[in-house]
């Protein structure tokens, strides 16, 4: 029996688009990563050429500034734009970030904030449970834990956290990412840029949380416009994290915590009752835009995706560590 030519046409197109695309990605991200690997290495070169009398514990104080240093980061996402316009070219700015579909309503913002936000929640118990699951084998994840939900400790780490980051990434997987996948379909753009935004974290942890909230963000981009995903990456970022860190960091441990429990159940619980109100709509839309199960099948089974699941996964297995 000869193969459907439609069919080996469409797989070409697919995984030729997937492979180019995703590339650009992993670059992207090389050079994020090589930037910032460059940029402490020059730096602990240099203090230690300026102070070659320098104690172990002067030493340590630097590393751990460094850590809180958002400077190179920021370089790093400078540098790997350039990488992500040269492969978009003008369709980024002509097109990726500036298709706008509806009008995003106040109250339809505001439900979508709550279900995003909700998210947290979800986060939360997953974290608990992965961490008692790695426990039960003489494992911690606890490092990624608190890599995810740390809060910024410089200013240079606060531009980086709740501003330039977030733009960056939405530019990235909601602009460019999403709009060359969006071809091929809507649900499927918007669950492929997902998984590789979740990926891209290099955290088992941060990974799942990032998924998922990619999965809203990719909807907004498609129904809305790129705006309005970038103005919710900055609320959760600025205000939910940085912000709200900033106002208890006063207060105790169990304060800090009954805080941000009561504010994540709240949004929790309304962002719940939102979708079941809109269950029907939600269902519809699941139906009406889905993709052919064998465009998932030759995504995964491109090499350029294989390569970049296989390297952040490898990159997230170093923030488990045995217990002590």
């Amino acid at each position: 029996m000869e193969p459907d030519i439609n069919v080996t046409e469409d797989k070409k197109n697919l995984k030729k688009e997937i492979n180019y695309t995703v590339r650009s990605l992993f670059l992207y991200e090389l050079v994020m990563f090589s930037t910032v690997v460059v940029c402490s290495v020059f730096s602990i070169l240099l203090i230690m050429m300026r102070n070659r009398n320098m104690s172990d514990g002067d030493y340590d104080a630097f590393i751990s500034s460094m850590g809180e240093s958002g400077w190179s980061s920021i370089l790093g996402i400078a540098l790997g734009l350039i990488v992500i316009l040269f492969y978009r070219k003008k369709k980024l700015l002509l097109n990726d970030l500036t298709i706008v579909h509806n009008k995003m309503t106040t109250s339809t913002f505001v439900g979508i904030l709550f279900i995003f936000m909700s998210v947290q929640t979800l986060f939360g118990i997953f974290g608990m449970l992965a961490e008692f699951f790695v426990n039960t084998f003489g494992y911690t994840m606890l490092g990624q834990i608190e890599t995810a939900t740390a809060t910024s400790t410089t200013l240079s780490m606060f531009l980086y956290a709740s501003f330039l980051g977030p733009i960056t990434e939405e530019v990235v997987f909601r602009g460019a990412m999403l709009r060359s996948f969006q071809k091929f379909g809507k649900l499927y753009a918007i669950v492929i840029s997902a998984i590789l935004f979740g990926v891209f974290h290099s955290n088992f942890i941060q990974g799942i949380f990032a998924a998922v909230v990619g999965l809203i963000l990719g909807y907004v981009a498609v129904e809305y416009s790129f705006k309005w995903a970038v103005l919710l990456h900055i609320i959760n970022n600025f205000i939910f994290s940085d912000v709200l860190g900033f106002l208890i960091k006063g207060l105790s441990e169990d304060q800090q915590n009954f805080i941000t429990t009561l504010i994540n159940s709240i949004f929790f619980l309304v962002g719940m009752i939102i979708l079941f109100l809109n269950r029907k709509k939600l269902f519809t839309y699941l139906r009406d835009n889905k993709s052919p199960k064998h465009q998932y099948k030759y995504t995964f089974t491109a090499l350029w995706v294989i390569l970049f699941i296989a390297v952040n996964i490898f990159l997230a297995l170093d923030g488990i560590e045995k217990l002590t």
